[in-house]
């Protein structure tokens, strides 16, 4: 592996255990939050219909 490999791949890890700290949400949970957020706060959007 290229130095420049090991770099890059030290830097993503190092934002990946950011985020965990960060959002300690689990996936499902994230999806459920953003569907009630959908539902609640974001009605008057409307997607297009060709």
């Amino acid at each position: 592996m290229q130095e420049i490999d090991k770099i890059y791949l030290h830097f993503i890890w190092s934002i990946q255990i950011k985020v965990i700290f960060l959002h300690p949400q689990t996936k499902g949970n994230a999806l459920l939050a953003q569907l009630v957020e959908q539902l609640t706060l974001n009605q008057w959007v409307q997607g297009s219909n060709p």
